[in-house]
């Protein structure tokens, strides 16, 4: 029993002998495990494999990145806009009619998806000339697409255009080297445009041809022979007036202008200058003095201006030199200060620039209707007149003086606080009063003194009228002289020179 017991303890501490060396052994070869771990690499996958996930994936990102952009381009908005190539509107300056460009305009703005603040800002930017000088007419806080269309819609539309051509019908006369097809064509153009009614068109035609002839004995001959039609009318006065060239009347004496011998004057403008200087002498403008430069020469004028009472010209005195063309009343005269004058519209050399004395003549780009230039219905009175209205209420829209124009804007604007400019006009009305005391003029003050004495003026000189035009200027009258056939001769010149 017990020598058994004895074997069973010696295999049990047999056993728990090579457990503890067993144990021992594997932890020596983790040890060496762990030690050797530091020198070896991990096994690490195949390149290949590597190459191709990555190139799979960037392929995915790049579809999905242009999938997202593609969203973006077709999602109405300012990022559709910037990338759209956009469709910039023609530019318009008033020479076609108003509506086949706003219908233009409008495909344009549906194109780009534009809204009204941005189509606004497009079609001002588009506009030249007489079109944009109509919508600058709109007050800048009010220049909604809405406005801008209506203000041009008026101006350029059918309706405004036949308004504007009419005018334009009304003012238009045969210049002075024109002959009769060239203005009847004109004439037949304009009305054209102006009357829708064809019946309607051919009266006004004829009427207005008649009215626009220079020479008054073509127009009577024409005129008396009732003609019905434009063409009637046109083959009537080629006529007459080429029978009146082949008996040209004698030539008036040759009078300097401006240098140049080869103008004269003509009959018409002698007798009408020196009636108007008459008058002017008998019943005097408001704020205004006028004599010849030269006693024997009417194509000079000198003219005092006084400045307005309550305005900025007050006491003002301020000389001028008026010129008048030979052609005068078909063409106007021209002014130029004499006395120094800041102001919008007259240029640094004193030249003045309003628009009724520009020619009567077509130019879409100034932005003047042709009713605002001159014609031959106007006179010296109602240009002094213009001049006044100027002085105080300066044109701003096309300036002479940009310096100045700028500056009196600020004034404006400012109710007066910025006071460079009233301070200028100042210092040239106190220039002024001393060259009138050198002058020995009285500068009224008042607005009684205004109005009463600059009335009663006695005349300059005590010479008879008449002899401007019948001896110094050798002007004949043949009106008694009787026509037979086709030769007779034209006592009344009346525009050109010649007949």
């Amino acid at each position: 029993m017990d020598s058994h017991q004895s074997v069973a303890d010696r295999v049990r501490q047999r056993r728990r002998e090579h457990s503890v060396q067993d144990e021992e052994e594997s932890i020596h070869n983790e040890d060496v495990a762990f030690a050797d771990a530091g020198d070896q690499q991990p096994e690490q996958p195949q390149l290949p494999f590597l190459v191709n996930d990555l190139l799979r994936q960037f392929a995915e990102m790049t579809r999905e990145f242009q999938s997202m952009r593609e969203r973006e381009l077709q999602r109405p908005g300012p990022a559709t806009r910037e990338k759209i190539d956009i469709i910039h509107p023609p530019t318009y300056d008033g020479s076609t009619p108003w509506d086949e460009y706003w219908a233009q305009f409008r495909a344009i703005k549906t194109a780009n998806d534009w809204g009204p603040t941005t189509a606004a800002v497009r079609l001002m930017a588009a506009l030249r000339g007489s079109a944009l000088a109509a919508v600058c007419n709109v007050p800048e806080d009010q220049r909604y697409l809405s406005t801008m269309e209506d203000a041009l819609s008026r101006r350029f539309g059918a309706q405004g255009q036949a308004r504007l051509f009419l005018a334009r019908l009304r003012q238009r006369i045969q210049g002075a080297s024109e002959d009769v097809a060239s203005f009847a064509a004109d004439v037949e153009s304009l009305a054209r445009r102006a009357m829708p009614s064809e019946e309607a068109r051919e009266a006004v035609a004829v009427e207005q041809f008649l009215n626009g002839l220079r020479n008054q004995r073509v127009r009577e001959l024409v005129i008396s022979g009732d003609p019905t039609t434009l063409r009637d009318a046109m083959t009537r006065a080629a006529m007459l007036e080429a029978g009146l060239c082949s008996n040209r009347l004698q030539q008036v004496r040759s009078v300097a202008w401006d240098d140049d011998t080869s103008l004269q004057p003509t009959g018409s403008a002698v007798r009408a200058l020196a009636l108007e200087y008459k008058s002017l002498q008998e019943e005097p403008v408001e704020g205004f003095r006028v004599k010849l430069a030269q006693e024997d020469n009417l194509f000079e004028w000198e003219v005092a201006i006084f400045g307005p009472p309550d305005t900025l010209y007050q006491g003002g005195y301020f000389k001028a030199h008026m010129k008048f063309p030979p052609d005068y009343p078909y063409s106007p005269p021209s002014i130029r200060f004499l006395t120094k004058v800041w102001h919008p519209n007259v240029y640094e050399n004193g030249d003045l620039c309003i628009s009724i004395l520009h020619p009567p003549v077509d130019d879409p780009q100034s932005g003047e209707l042709p009713c605002e230039r001159w014609n031959p219905t106007q006179n010296v009175r109602t240009i002094l007149l213009s001049v006044i209205s100027l002085l105080n209420e300066p044109n701003t829209f096309s300036p002479a003086n940009v310096d100045a124009s700028v500056m009196y804007r600020r004034w404006r604007d400012s109710k007066g606080m910025d006071k460079e400019y009233e301070n200028i006009i100042r210092k040239q009305v106190s220039g002024g009063r001393a060259e009138a005391e050198k002058d020995g003029v009285e500068i009224p003050m008042t607005l009684e003194d205004y109005c009463i004495k600059t009335r009663v003026r006695a005349p300059e000189t005590n010479m008879d009228m008449t002899d401007f035009y019948v001896d110094d200027y050798d002007i004949e009258d043949d009106d008694e002289e009787d026509m037979s056939g086709d030769e007779y001769e034209d006592g009344d010149d009346s525009g050109n020179g010649e007949s």
